[in-house]
């Protein structure tokens, strides 16, 4: 028995399948010893390793510990399971379980710690996968130590990532990460493009990017559509 299956067996759920993939796969390997371990991760990445503040969690342990803490101090309900698959600021990227609706896959949610709720940001981990590659160039990249460093970053991260997105999806990706850095003016419209406000933050001034905000937005809408409405997208779990 691997540790995901440990972690299915004791809390009476199912991982889907393609986050059995990524275990296999060794995606989810980030290590913690990360000023030691980062030159070499970087050069086969896991799971989103150049997302800003965003660490897979690799340890069963660890997993199971956080579950027992949200139904154990934080009280959340008892019909909802949240199993977080990665920390990030302010909260855990959660696959969601309605109990009283055992037909219906899990989606993706941020859990967000302070509020006491959590926001849909994906339908599938496919679709967060494909949202997480956007992300990470869609504001300057800070953790490029040089130019040639993001480029040759993000070239690895397509490489081990693209096979866990659709055909579609990967061109895309492919097609974004293959431009040149490009200065963009601050949007006066984009206070009008709200699509969710973990998975878009707005620019507020002019910025860096291989991608403007609307093209952004358009993506997002196309290609990490989440069918709740919008307004049952947020909702408290306590």
């Amino acid at each position: 028995m691997n540790p995901l299956q440990k972690i299915e067996q004791t809390y009476n759920f199912q991982y889907p399948k393609l986050y059995h993939r990524l275990y296999e796969d060794g995606m989810l390997n980030v290590h913690w010893q990360w000023k030691e371990v980062f030159p070499e991760l970087k050069k086969n990445p896991p799971l989103l390793l150049f997302r800003d503040q965003f660490t897979a969690l690799d340890d069963a342990e660890d997993i199971i510990n956080r579950i027992k803490n949200n139904r154990s101090q934080r009280g959340i309900k008892t019909e909802y399971l949240l199993v977080p698959f990665a920390s990030e600021c302010e909260g855990e990227v959660c696959f969601f379980y309605d109990r009283e609706k055992p037909e219906q896959p899990p989606v993706i949610v941020k859990d967000w710690y302070d509020f006491d709720a959590a926001e849909i940001i994906a339908d599938n981990l496919q679709n967060f996968i494909f949202y997480g590659l956007l992300s990470i160039v869609y504001s300057i990249y800070a953790k490029a130590s040089s130019l040639s460093d993001f480029y040759e970053n993000i070239a690895n991260i397509y490489r081990t990532h693209h096979p866990y997105l659709s055909e579609e999806q990967a061109e895309v990706i492919k097609e974004i990460y293959n431009r040149k850095l490009t200065n963009f003016p601050c949007s006066a419209n984009k206070e009008e493009n709200r699509y969710s406000p973990y998975l878009i933050v707005k620019h507020r001034s002019d910025y860096t990017a291989l991608l403007s905000d609307e093209e952004y937005f358009d993506l997002l809408n196309k290609y990490n559509s989440i069918s709740t409405p919008e307004d049952d997208r947020e909702f408290f779990i306590i």
